[in-house]
């Protein structure tokens, strides 16, 4: 596997990416065609640099109405003006998802409730 572990290609089987200059006109301009047909858009931005970036929920709902934003934070308090959230990547395996793969409970340890 050139250039990537087998971790990359296991998280992005059959994704599409693009790269996209959000802080540029025409980034954005690529991002608002994108969002007329998009259901979701996922933010793991700090708190408020869409808005910053001016592609925020009210401007992104505006070019559709039925988007659904959705921000993903790791260990962010309530956003505050002296709060500052991780930019670690939320699957990066702090949170124990790619060390425990999925399988029966054993009956021999103590279930928690």
């Amino acid at each position: 596997m050139p250039n990537h572990g087998s971790t990359f290609y296991a998280l992005n089987r059959d994704k599409r990416s693009i790269a996209i200059d959000l802080k540029q006109p025409d980034g954005r301009e690529v991002f608002a065609g994108l969002l007329k047909t998009a259901d979701v858009v996922l933010d793991n931005y700090a708190p408020g640099v869409l808005d910053r970036l001016g592609i925020g929920y009210q401007w992104g709902s505006s070019i559709n109405p039925r988007i659904i934003y959705c921000a993903i934070r790791d260990s962010c308090p309530a956003p505050t003006a002296t709060a500052r959230c991780s930019t670690s990547c939320p699957d990066d395996g702090q949170h124990g998802v790619h060390d425990r793969p999925a399988r029966q409970p054993d009956a021999s340890r103590p279930q928690r409730h």
